[in-house]
């Protein structure tokens, strides 16, 4: 269960959001960042029943404000993040607190090639057995051939063409040595 102090921090915070208020509440953003801490372990323990988990982390409240156009010094909210054992499981979870706009995330950040093509794979699978006519596993089953077959054709020339420019930098290497 998540502490109360949490979310009326978060609104004092989002009021005001400057260095010098900050610093002045600095105990109150520690102990809402320590109930933050605790719900995330207590979080990790239980998904780590059913998922592989291998490590969760709770992000910083410290914004990086250099390329922004909003110059707020402080996120107005917490970020926890889940991510399970690789290479067997990949993705994770994330689960995002703020007031009136928290929500939980689910999937992949910057999956590989590998792992795009067998959730296509798997989704097309899952429409083939939910639909259950022989005109549609047909045409599904047509679609899938379509789609997957230029995917694996391109995902290989990409291989080839980066093993080229590969090989030629090594002979480049070489011709300079």
């Amino acid at each position: 269960m998540l502490a109360p102090e949490v979310f009326p921090f978060l609104n004092s915070l989002k009021e005001n959001n400057n260095r010098e208020w900050f610093k002045k509440h600095k105990t109150e953003h520690d102990e809402a960042r320590n109930a933050v801490v605790h719900l995330s372990s207590r979080l990790f323990e239980s998904l780590n029943n059913e998922n592989q988990l291998d490590k969760h982390k709770v992000f910083r409240i410290y914004r990086d404000v250099r390329f922004s156009k909003n110059k707020t010094p402080y996120k107005t909210h917490f970020g926890i993040s889940f991510h399970r054992q690789k290479p067997k499981y990949r993705g994770g979870y994330y689960l995002h607190l703020e007031p009136g706009a928290s929500f939980l995330g689910v999937g992949f950040w910057g999956p590989n090639k590998e792992d795009l093509l067998l959730l296509l794979l798997r989704l097309l699978l899952l429409l083939l057995l939910l639909r259950r006519g022989r005109r549609r596993r047909r045409r599904l089953l047509l679609l899938l051939l379509i789609l997957v077959l230029p995917l694996l054709l391109l995902l290989r020339l990409l291989q080839l063409l980066l093993l080229r420019r590969r090989r030629r930098r090594r002979r480049r290497r070489r011709l300079l040595l």
